[in-house]
């Protein structure tokens, strides 16, 4: 399977249907006069990857879900093309190492984390998206001090690596660069990893393609951590693919990350 450039505006004939294979998920998307049809389906294989893009005219036969699968979308009359846009997920991630990782007095690393992607799809001539596709679709988890403070987040596992060559590349996934400091004389155990995506922009790596999300900085001390957000390109170049879903205004997201983590330090 390739790897192109999925996304971007695809023209689409009227009776005509696009079909994008990215990592697990299988997406159609149908033109007719006056709607859209979409539908989706999803490989057992959560590490699937890839990315391909088909267009077939209506006359060519293919594969298609049940009806009882599609979605519709009305409007007056539907334009020639439609928009794919990679985003993130609409909740936050919690993700745990593999391995325990520990991170020793006084040192600082830089930990890089996947997260799956959502597919925006939008008709070129409506005022706002038809709607987002989940890559996959990821377990469900509480984040929080307790069971009355906290909210629902999505699960994940990580093999948090150090080196962000040695992560496999999956055009289905974005990735963050997590900077942990650890200023205590003590060991730091890092037990998860929250990676709050509705608050972070998207990036295009120029050089690679790679999709990267805004960076994230832990600092720990003996009896406290802060984790900032660093709002910008997370490398040099970097193209703006997607904005944050939720701003942060007045809030602290490693506010949040202490209550979550305060027995764990």
């Amino acid at each position: 399977m390739s790897d192109e450039r999925w996304w971007g505006s695809h023209d689409i004939p009227s009776g005509g249907r696009l079909e994008l294979t990215l990592g697990p998920l299988t997406l159609w998307v149908s033109r007719f006069e006056r709607e859209w049809r979409v539908g989706a389906v999803r490989d057992d294989d959560t590490l699937r990857s890839g990315a391909a893009v088909t267009l077939f005219d209506g006359r060519e036969p293919v594969e298609r879900p049940d009806d009882t699968a599609w979605d519709r979308f009305a409007q007056r009359e539907t334009a020639g093309s439609v928009t794919l846009t990679p985003g993130l997920m609409d909740r936050a991630f919690v993700v745990r190492p593999y391995a325990k990782l520990h991170l020793l007095p006084t040192q600082e690393v830089v930990v890089y984390v996947t997260t799956p992607l959502v597919v925006r799809i939008t008709d070129e001539q409506a005022a706002a998206p038809m709607v987002d596709v989940p890559v996959t679709r990821p377990s469900e988890t509480w984040y929080g001090a307790d069971t009355m403070n906290g909210s629902v987040c999505y699960a994940g596992r990580t093999h948090a690596r150090l080196q962000p060559e040695q992560l496999e590349r999956r055009a289905s996934r974005a990735t963050t660069a997590i900077r942990f400091v650890n200023r205590s004389e003590e060991p730091h155990w890092v037990e998860h990893l929250y990676v709050p995506v509705t608050r972070m922009a998207l990036w295009e790596d120029p050089t690679t393609g790679a999709l990267l999300t805004d960076a994230i900085t832990v600092t720990h001390d003996r009896d406290h951590e802060e984790t900032e957000v660093r709002r910008g390109p997370p490398c040099e170049g970097a193209l703006r693919v997607s904005t944050p879903r939720e701003s942060q205004q007045g809030v602290s997201v490693l506010h949040m990350l202490n209550q979550f983590w305060g027995a764990g330090g």
